[in-house]
Order: structure tokens, then sequence, then C-alpha cells
């Protein structure tokens, strides 16, 4: 919704006493919605603002429920427009009455199917013997309120960013891959799911044009590796995680900065917060950005943290389209658990022109803004049963 609009999209109900009920009917017109009280007539519910203009909802899969006093009425959808939906809903006459407004969808998760709540409103509706007014706007809904897992992002928020709003855990890794929580990706050949680097945190500064397929698509997937122990028991390889980035970049990748800003240039960050504390600043402890450059020189890709892992080891091959980064992370270094959920991001940066980065893609994309680099907060979660 744009705040300098002069006329805020609404829905309006207008109440009028009879003899039984009262009915929400919408008709919509423009930028406003008006909803009228009338005995017996079909209503209309337009879609939410913030329903309609988050592209990871599908109409299709949504559900409206308003509630009379505490009363539940299922609105279905109606014909072939995503947009509408529409019923009778009754109001009852010479009385107050709460009426919310509330929109969900279905959710699959590993054990059953969840209704997730993802936006409501409230009104109080008074039908008496004069005709008079109430508005729902099309952007007044409450989408804070919903969190399924009660970890401090909205289901709403979390379906967009594409984590699972109904499970802590974003993805589960095992010695076979890594396994979504939420939204279900195609499989990897080499490590279970796919797990999309598809957020805009940054956009194009060498062209006017959104990034498409052909100019960078990336994705990651990571396995547990236990340990490897030669023939008198003894460690040769500490248990840890393998992640796998490929990038697809129609652009050869440049490596042009200081090494200091090594994220101008193509390369993959990886995000690590041992012990999933979420915290606001990083804590020189179990807090960890590494930066691995496209072109393979990753000496030292250790940005932020207590100490660079001794056992990290990283490899980069050229593809036909991109390129393939292979980081193996102790994870003993890094203070991961087993059992314990962890803090993870994937991020690519894109280099087209030599200087200044000129776009970049993350997996987790807290509020679409870049904030991995300073807000462990803002990492996805995953664990190693």
């Amino acid at each position: 919704m744009n705040e300098n609009n002069s006329v805020i999209p609404r829905l309006t109900l207008y109440a009028f006493l009879t003899p039984f009920m009262a009915s929400l009917l919408a008709c919509d017109s423009g930028d406003t919605t008006k909803v009228s009280v009338n005995s017996g007539v079909e209503s209309v519910f337009p879609l939410p603002l913030v329903l309609r203009d988050t592209a990871a909802i599908d109409p299709d899969t949504l559900t409206l429920t308003v509630e009379v006093n505490s009363r539940p009425v299922q609105v279905p959808k109606t014909g072939s427009d995503p947009d509408v939906w529409s019923a009778v809903v009754n109001v009852p006459a010479e009385q107050t009455s709460i009426v919310n407004v509330s929109w969900s969808q279905f959710y699959e998760t590993r054990n059953n199917t969840l209704d997730l709540r993802l936006a409501q409103q409230q009104k109080v509706v008074s039908v008496g013997s004069q005709a008079q007014e109430v508005s729902f706007l099309l952007g007044g809904y409450n989408i804070d309120n919903f969190d399924q897992d009660e970890d401090g992002f909205s289901n709403l928020s979390e379906i967009e960013q594409g984590r699972s709003p109904a499970d802590r855990v974003d993805g589960y890794i095992n010695d076979t891959g890594i396994y979504p929580t939420g939204i279900p990706h195609p499989a990897s050949s080499e490590c279970g799911t796919r797990m999309p680097i598809a957020t805009q945190v940054q956009f194009p500064t060498t062209d006017s044009a959104p990034l498409t397929g052909e100019d960078l698509t990336a994705w990651w997937c990571a396995k547990f590796k236990p340990e490897i122990l030669d023939g008198v028991g003894n460690v040769v390889t500490p248990e840890g995680i393998e992640i796998i980035v490929n990038v697809i970049d129609d652009v050869t990748p440049l490596a042009d900065s200081a090494a200091s800003r090594r994220y101008d240039d193509d390369s993959v960050e990886i995000f690590i917060d041992g012990n999933n504390s979420k915290g606001n600043n990083y804590d020189g402890w179990d807090d960890f950005q590494f930066i691995f450059l496209a072109d393979g020189n990753n000496d030292s890709p250790l940005e932020k943290g207590r100490l660079q892992p001794p056992g990290l080891t990283s490899t980069v091959d050229t593809t036909a389209n991109g390129y393939k980064l292979t980081v193996f992370l102790p994870q003993q270094e890094v203070s991961i658990q087993h059992g314990q959920p962890f803090g993870i991001n994937v991020e690519v940066n894109d280099d087209d022109d030599g200087g200044a980065r000129d776009a970049k893609l993350t997996w987790i994309g807290l509020e679409g803004v870049d904030r991995s680099w300073i807000l462990p907060r803002a990492f996805g979660t995953s664990q190693i049963p």
C-alpha cells in the first residue's frame, strides 16, 4: 500500500437493522471496496494487500474464515478469480458483535497438516436501527501475532523467506544430504535437496533489469561427513559438514578487489552460528562469516569469527556455466553439536565488470535486506540429527 495515495484501499461495512440477520456484501470499485451489511446477501471478500503482494503465496492454497462472536464461517473461493471469496455471513441485529476476518494456508509438515494462520483483522460491528459504516482496510491486516513455531518470525515472513513456519529448523542435515522442513525443492544428486539461493538483497547496479536465470542463479546443499580413522584408531579427518554451492553466472568470475573487500568480487559467503544464539551481533566465539572467492584463491576465508578453523578446506571447480564451491567444515571447530540446532546462511556475490559488486543473492533473506554480515539473527537454522 502506497502511503502517499489519497485513497486508502479498505473494506467498508454498512450496518442495517434486520429481523433475523445481517450479512456482508462487497463491491469492488477501483482502490476502494465497500462492504455493506444486508439481509441474506452473499458477501465477497477481496485478498488483503499483504497477501496479494507476496510472491510466495499461491491464492489457490488460501482459506478464509469469518468469525462472528467466535462462531466461524468458512468462506469458499469463487470461480477462477484468485482474489475473490464469497459466502453469506450472519451478523446478529440489535447488538454489538466482534467480527474477525482471518486468512490461513494449509501447510504440510513432516507429521501432519496445519491450518496455518497468516493474517487477521478484527472489528466491532454494531447492527442497530440506523445504517452505519465500519471499515476493513485491505492494508490493515495483522501478521505479527501468528508465529507457529514461536521463533520470533511471523508465519508469513518465514514463508516469504523459504523457511519453515512450523519448525524451528529450516533443514536437517544427515549423511545423505540436507532436507528442508519448509517448501520442498528439487533433489540434488550430490547432497539431498537443492536449497535455492534466490532472494535478492542487492539489485544489479550496471543495468536496470532485475537478475534473470541467465544472469545469476545459485543453490546449495550439504551433508554430514563422519570422522575417518586410520588403521590404529587415529582421526584422519574429523566429522563435519560438507557444503556444496553451485553458481550459474553468465560472466567469467572476477577477482580484482583488495583482500578486505572480497565481497565485491564473485564469491560465496557462508555464515555459521554454532549454538544458534541468533544474536544481534557476532559474539566473538561461535559466530562466523567466511568468504570464498570464485577464482579459488581461498587460503584464509575467515571474515568474522574467533579464529580460522584449522580443519576447514575448500575447492572451486569451473563448470560449463559457472562454478562450484565445495567446503568442508569440521563441526567441533565451530561448536556445532549433534541434535542441537545451529545457525547457517549461504549467500552469493556477483561482479560483472570489476569494482564494487553488482548484485547479491541469499538463501535466507531477513526482511529482504543484506543483514547476515552484521546480524546472526538473520541466519537460517539447521541441525544434524
